[in-house]
C-alpha cells in the first residue's frame, strides 16, 4: 500500500527521532556524549530518554536558556529554530511574543514551565 501526500505539504515531524535529530542540531552536538556534556547532564539520562523515547521539558528550558531555541520547533518542528522578541503588533510564526525585556535566566523555573504547559495544551487542545 502506498501512501498519498498530503495535498497541502507534508506535516511537521513529531516523532521522537525527528525530535531528536532537531535537539542535537540546536545544541551542535554530534553525538550522545557532547549532547549530554552540553546540557551538564549524566551522559546515562541521554540513553534514558532516547529508550523512553521522551526527550525531557528541562532540556527544553537549558536549549531556551543557553541559545534562545524555541521549544516548539524541538517538539513539533513547528515556527522558527530560536525564539525572537516579535515588534508588537506583529505576528510572530512561533506563536510567542515577549511582553517584557527580561533575559531567560530572569523568569523564574514556574514561569518556564507554566508557558510549556500552556503551549501543550493548546496544541493538544
Amino acid at each position: 500500500m502506498t501512501e498519498i501526500p498530503l495535498p497541502y505539504g507534508t506535516p511537521p515531524e513529531t516523532d521522537f527521532d525527528a525530535q531528536y535529530r532537531r535537539l542535537l542540531a540546536a545544541a551542535g552536538c554530534a553525538t550522545q556524549m557532547e549532547l549530554a556534556d552540553f546540557l551538564e547532564i549524566r551522559h546515562s539520562a541521554v540513553a534514558d530518554a532516547r529508550r523512553r523515547k521522551l526527550i525531557p521539558s528541562d532540556w527544553l528550558l537549558i536549549l531556551l536558556d543557553k541559545k534562545g531555541i524555541n521549544p516548539d520547533w524541538i517538539r513539533l518542528g513547528k515556527g522558527g529554530m530560536l525564539l525572537e522578541p516579535g515588534a508588537a503588533g506583529a505576528a510572530n510564526p512561533a506563536g510567542f511574543m515577549m511582553t517584557e525585556s527580561r533575559p531567560v535566566g530572569a523568569y523564574s523555573t514556574d514561569e518556564l514551565l507554566a508557558e510549556l504547559a500552556r503551549r501543550i495544551l493548546k496544541n493538544v487542545g
